[in-house]
């Protein structure tokens, strides 16, 4: 039975210039479970219609799903019951290249041989909420026996066909990892109510902070049904050490973040860019979360829908905070910001704290162009009027003699 490891597979790239690129396994038994992950910065959705199995030049009907973990990529199906060549295709995807965007078609090839699996497990990557649910098909005629890693490792017995395996996360905060199902490794980003058993309780760290520190908005609801709206946060850290290896945790399906930062320098703000993508009618809270070792901060979003602009907050485009939801302050006339300014729907926010501007000793430049001016124009009249005074003396010589 061949041991299936879900991050360490073959990388088949599209293209020496593509930055992006297809993660699958080349070989596969009839019916086993195909995860494909795509390596690479990923800017825009991916959806079924964007994705095709083929036999030659011929599509070919498998059952999948698209899942996005956490800004991750994921493809699972399973494999046709032929022995046969096949490809996978990705079209119109939007990554990253160089900085820039670009439109790219991903595809790899894999080949189905000639045996069946033992059995199959979907979905093949997992975004859950409060519990999780393992479909395992066992193809084989008698009972088998396999290992379940998650939340502690346990034994099932698989029956012919069709068996269901649900694990609660009822003891799980929020994490992204891998459940290990049998021969399967399955990438998974979970989301329950509460700190795994046996795991020390992680240390949340007031020095780093969001603002603004907790969103509560009720967002309109387009004509198109399509949800983007865009909220500018702050980060910042006021520890003594910097930190690395920073991991955010966050729900792929509700949120869109560029630029994250890798490392939180002591003393520095970070500007932060969350967009909203996400869509329930009921509404939801989630939660961005932030990692690093065994420090923990986390920003909670509590978001209603509406279709009545009156109840709104966020319209749709750019949903910004007041000032005083940033924790800052609008500095006033003949004032300065000393610190980071953030936008606002007060206006101009200053995140640290407003000084009053210091006039220059010695008076302003105009005052010294005004001086100069009425100097020259000063000048001017007296020697006009030393030149008049001149006249009027050879006048009066003139008289003299006349007389």
């Amino acid at each position: 039975m061949r041991t299936f490891v879900g991050f360490m597979m073959l990388v088949l790239f599209v293209s020496a210039a593509s930055a992006a690129s297809l993660s699958l396994d080349q070989e596969y038994d009839q019916g086993e479970t195909i995860l494909i992950s795509v390596a690479g910065k990923v800017l825009e959705q991916i959806d079924r219609e964007d994705i095709g199995f083929k036999r030659g030049h011929v599509l070919v009907p498998l059952e999948f799903e698209v899942v996005n973990l956490g800004g991750s990529w994921h493809v699972w199906a399973l494999a046709p019951l032929n022995e046969e060549e096949y490809s996978v295709l990705f079209s119109d995807i939007v990554v990253s290249e160089g900085g820039v965007p670009a439109v790219v078609d991903l595809s790899a090839n894999f080949s189905v041989g000639l045996n069946k699996t033992a059995y199959a497990v979907k979905p093949g990557a997992v975004d859950a909420t409060d519990e999780v649910t393992f479909e395992v098909i066992s193809y084989v005629d008698e009972e088998q026996t396999i290992t379940v890693d998650f939340p502690e490792e346990l034994e099932y017995v698989l029956e012919p066909g069709a068996n269901t395996i649900t694990l609660s996360l009822k003891h799980v905060d929020q994490e992204e990892r891998v459940i290990q199902v049998g021969q399967y490794a399955v990438p998974a980003f979970l989301r329950g109510g509460g700190v795994v058993q046996g795991r020390d309780e992680p240390v949340v760290v007031r020095e780093i902070s969001f603002l603004p520190r907790r969103i509560e908005r009720s967002v309109l609801i387009p004509e198109s049904g399509d949800i983007s709206v865009l909220y500018p946060l702050v980060v910042s850290y006021e520890g003594g050490e910097d930190l690395d290896e920073l991991h955010w945790i966050y729900n792929g399906d509700i949120f869109e973040i560029d630029d994250l930062p890798d490392r939180l320098e002591a003393g520095e703000t970070y500007p932060l860019e969350v967009k909203l993508i996400g869509f329930a009618d009921e509404g939801f809270t989630e939660v961005i979360r932030l990692e690093a070792g065994d420090v923990v901060q986390e920003l909670e979003f509590a978001i209603t829908f509406t279709e009545l602009e009156e109840e709104a907050d966020d319209l749709g485009g750019g949903g910004l905070f007041t000032c005083e939801e940033l924790e800052g302050e609008v500095c006033g006339a003949g004032e300065s910001c000393s610190g980071e300014i953030a936008s606002s729907l007060d206006g101009s926010c200053c995140l640290s704290s407003c000084a009053a501007v210091e006039e220059k000793k010695g008076g302003s430049v105009w005052g010294w162009i005004i001086a100069l001016v009425v100097g020259i124009v000063l000048l001017v009249l007296g020697i006009k009027y030393k030149r008049a005074g001149r006249g009027r003396d050879r006048l009066k010589e003139s008289v003299a003699k006349v007389k």
